[in-house]
Order: C-alpha cells, then structure tokens, then sequence
C-alpha cells in the first residue's frame, strides 16, 4: 500500500514540476550572444545560468561556475538538500561521470535548486538583465528530455497501466503465501485462548472479555503492511 502511494505522489509531483518549467526562462549561451530560452529549448551541450530564484531543473547538467543546494527528494527520495559544487578540472584524463566520481557537481532533471551561491561573480561580459535575472551558477547541459533521469523515472511510470503494476507477480504470491501463514498462526493463537488447558497453569481465571481483547489484539498483529 505504501509503495502505490508513494508512486502516485511521485508521478503527481514530477507532473507538476513538468506544469511549473513552462514558466521557467534560461539564460542560454547561443554563437552570438546570450539569450533567454525555456527549458524545453536547453539542448545538450548548452553552457546556461540559473534563474536567480528556485527553479526546476530541466536537465541532467554539471556546474561549472558556483554553487547552490538541490532537492534530489524526487530522485533519490532524500529530504535533506545537496550542497553543489563547481566541478573541478582534472589534469589526467578522467571520465566525467554525475553518476559516481562527479554527483555533487551534478544537477539532475526534475529536482529543485533552492538557491545559488553568490560567493562568485559574473563574467564582466554579461549583460545587465543576465545578471540581475540569473544567479551565478554556470551549468552545461548534458541530458535532456527522455534521456535525463526525470525522463527515465518517467518512462518507468509511463509502463504501468495503473500503480498497483508496481508489484511483480512473484511479490504478488510471496505476499498472498505470508499472509496464508500469518493468519493460520492468529487462527491457532486465538483458538487456543478459548481451550481449557490454557488456563492450567495459571493461578487467575482469565474472564472471557479479557480473552476477546487479547484475540483481537492477536488479529491486528497478524495484518501485515506489504507493499502489494
């Protein structure tokens, strides 16, 4: 029940984050100069600053200038948020990988930037309306669309005809199989309340509605919570 339930909020917060990046505008660098796209319109490779407020981040990028704190809780089901940081240039020739050696200079689709570092100023090229729209923090572009990971997370979704698809149907009989056992168990337990050899060795009568209330608790115990 509680895997169904976190699936929905999933899918109905990455739908409203999807709702909310249609007003979010993007100082984006093109072969001329600066210009102000919506995220759809970020292709991989683009060299782009964050707005100067909270924002969704519309693709899988990696910082190359400042700093600021993401909220990975539609990612990574993390509450707490992410200090970012520029990634830092390496002499050798390694890999760049947001997945392992690079994630805390990674942003990824779909989280939300809290806010950026300012401890870093502007390239002196900028133009003003860059500066006082944008914050600081330098991103490049390297997934977008189905390809980032609010993409993926997505396309996972996007397979189920309805939440309850989220159990396989191994699950499905190991669940059907315990509750079979925890319910003979509660049956036996409480059968065994009622019988005149359970009240031998104890020196109190036990009246019968002391008996139903332990059942009942018996009961309760025996439901179990899957994550059918």
């Amino acid at each position: 029940k509680k895997s169904i339930i976190a699936a929905m909020e999933l899918s109905n917060e990455i739908h409203g984050n999807v709702e909310n990046e249609r007003n979010q505008m993007f100082w984006t660098l093109r072969p001329k100069s600066w210009e102000k796209k919506a995220g759809s319109q970020i292709l991989p490779g683009d060299v782009f600053y964050l707005p100067s407020n909270s924002a969704i981040m519309p693709v899988d990028a990696v910082i190359l200038e400042g700093g600021c704190l993401a909220q990975e809780a539609v990612i990574t089901g993390e509450s707490v948020p992410q200090a970012k940081i520029a990634v830092e240039p390496n002499e050798e020739s390694e890999t760049l990988s947001i997945e392992t050696n690079h994630r805390n200079s990674a942003l990824f689709a779909g989280t939300t930037i809290i806010n950026g570092a300012k401890q870093q100023g502007f390239d002196k090229n900028l133009s003003e309306e860059v500066r006082r729209t944008s914050s600081p923090v330098k991103c490049l572009a390297l997934k977008t669309g189905s390809y980032s990971s609010k993409g993926e997370i997505m396309r996972a979704l996007s397979k189920s005809s309805h939440a309850g698809d989220i159990a396989t149907e191994d699950s499905e009989r190991d669940s059907i199989r315990l509750i079979a056992a925890l319910t003979s168990f509660a049956i036996i337990a409480c059968t065994s309340m009622f019988l005149p050899f359970s009240s031998i060795h104890s020196k109190k009568k036990t009246s019968s509605f002391r008996r139903v209330i332990q059942c009942t608790r018996i009961v309760v115990a025996s439901i179990p919570d899957l994550p059918l």
